[in-house]
């Protein structure tokens, strides 16, 4: 089904298409990002141009082009319908996650990057099974599954802030700087204070150490 309708579109249709989609998914990380309360700087986000957005977190790719091949390989090359097949699907999904879950619980390991990966894949995956399977108001929820994965993947970059896991940045004013995000050929970094964040554009050249 996929494949077919990839096949049938000329490279601008794929272009009119792709290139919106690409931008408005870095724009929903970046609002998650400076919408934030550890943020809490959204004028931030009228800066960055359609090429900041484009390249803003690539790994959201990956759960959608994941997801994607497994509706154009398993879904839509069942027997059954292809709702009954995401059905399915979701069940295997939660099935597998639990069991995960339970597995990590027990031994008493960390379970917050499986459940990221769950939500992302979860999302992903019902996000492209309902907009192309559904009519109307199914459409309208599956883009907003859609855009809750780079939305959310935007806050959980933002409370990198909290546990200190961001780059740290040497400048010559001594502060403690951290590495938030990129502009351009330019960094942004932000130095987190009790009272309010402080927020600093430089060029690599202006780093004296990364760590």
């Amino acid at each position: 089904m996929i494949q077919e309708k990839l096949k049938s579109a000329s490279i601008v249709d794929l272009l009119t298409i792709i290139t919106p989609f690409v931008i408005i998914m870095g724009l929903m990380h970046k609002i998650g990002i400076y919408t934030s309360e550890q943020i809490n700087a959204s004028w931030f986000i009228s800066i960055f141009t359609p090429i900041d957005f484009m390249i803003s977190d690539l790994t959201i790719y990956f759960y959608f082009a994941t997801s994607i091949i497994y509706l154009e390989k398993v879904i839509f090359t069942s027997e059954r319908a292809p709702k009954v097949e995401l059905f399915w699907a979701n069940l295997m999904l939660i099935s597998a996650y639990a069991s995960i879950f339970l597995t990590l619980f027990l031994t008493h390991k960390p379970y917050d990057s499986i459940l990221k990966f769950y939500v992302y894949i979860a999302c992903s995956l019902n996000g492209f099974g309902f907009l192309l399977l559904s009519k109307n108001v199914g459409k309208l929820l599956g883009a907003g599954l859609i855009l809750l994965v780079p939305y959310h993947s935007g806050l959980e970059h933002a409370k990198k802030i909290d546990d200190k896991s961001l780059p740290i940045i040497e400048l010559n004013d001594k502060k403690t700087w951290h590495l938030l995000d990129k502009h351009s050929d330019q960094i942004i970094l932000i130095n987190s204070l009790k009272s309010k964040n402080e927020f600093k554009i430089v060029e690599m050249k202006e780093v004296n150490l990364l760590k």
